[in-house]
């Protein structure tokens, strides 16, 4: 697949953009798409399998287009997805869950190794432009009618992961930042919905 053509550098004279924040899943639509993407990859919609690959590994938009049927496998250390492009030029292994694993095999079943595993309806790599098309015909889908792009699905993994764990240095290996910093600068926000629990429950 033809590696996608990177923007021009920031202009040194530009300010750097605040995160929005407002076009972040909240943990409702987290869920909502979850539990969709998980029913619709095994009953062979490949808007599903995207979901499902989206939050599973927190791949970024262009490392999900480039991802083959057999970059989902079974590693020493138990199921893994193999990223062979990601930010930087290099690859990656990432871990992912059993369900996760599950559902993406059900949909690879009888595919070769090293189609596609978001094919275009010719069967050949997605363009990231048209993996966002069909990233935005799933939300509708999910019964999501606000518009988030597909980032928005990696910083969802990270916040759930980062509620269960309770552990940033785990997220910042899952998300491959190169600091903590870079992490912390998301998850303090984005764990807002814990704290506001948390605020309420000591009756402050």
């Amino acid at each position: 697949m033809a590696k996608q053509a990177k923007s021009g550098a920031r202009p040194k004279d530009r300010p750097k953009q605040e995160k929005n924040h407002e076009h972040l899943f909240v943990v409702e639509e987290i869920e909502r798409y979850r539990a969709w993407s998980l029913a619709t990859c095994v009953a062979g919609e490949r808007a599903g399998a995207l979901g499902v690959a989206a939050l599973g590994t927190a791949g970024r938009r262009f490392e999900l287009a480039a991802l083959h049927n057999g970059d989902v496998r079974e590693g020493l250390g138990g199921p893994e997805v193999y990223f062979p492009e990601t930010k930087g030029g290099g690859s990656a292994t990432v871990p992912v869950s059993a369900e996760t694993f599950r559902a993406l095999k059900v949909w690879t079943e009888g595919k070769a190794a090293t189609a596609p595993l978001i094919p275009t309806e010719d069967g050949e790599f997605m363009h990231v432009a048209t993996l966002w098309r069909l990233f935005r015909q799933s939300l509708v889908a999910a019964g999501i009618s606000r518009k988030v792009g597909v980032h928005a699905t990696r910083h969802a993994a990270g916040f759930l992961l980062l509620r269960a764990t309770g552990d940033l240095t785990k997220v910042q290996k899952f998300l491959r930042h190169s600091s903590l910093a870079t992490t912390a600068g998301w998850y303090t926000h984005v764990h807002m919905p814990d704290l506001r629990a948390g605020i309420e429950k000591a009756g402050l």
